[in-house]
């Protein structure tokens, strides 16, 4: 069974896998671009907004925002 939580959700240290991307095309594909996209596995290095993401060897720094969300699968 899959687990499906919203990026915020995650505490600082925890890894996941992200299911799904919501936004606008425009940022969908910026994100993608800097390699979040679905199948992406990732870091959550701080929590808060904005928080600081390991994406492969890419540190992304995102700002929650009502027109993006990223749900995510925890790794266990």
């Amino acid at each position: 069974m899959i687990t499906a939580v919203k990026l915020q959700d995650l505490k600082a240290g925890d890894k996941a896998c992200v299911l799904s991307l919501c936004g606008s095309e425009c940022e969908i594909a910026r994100l993608a671009a800097m390699g979040l996209r679905g199948g992406a596995r990732l870091q959550l290095l701080r929590e808060g907004s904005p928080c600081i993401l390991q994406v492969d060897e890419t540190r992304l720094c995102l700002r929650a925002t009502e027109e993006l969300q990223i749900l995510v699968q925890p790794e266990v």
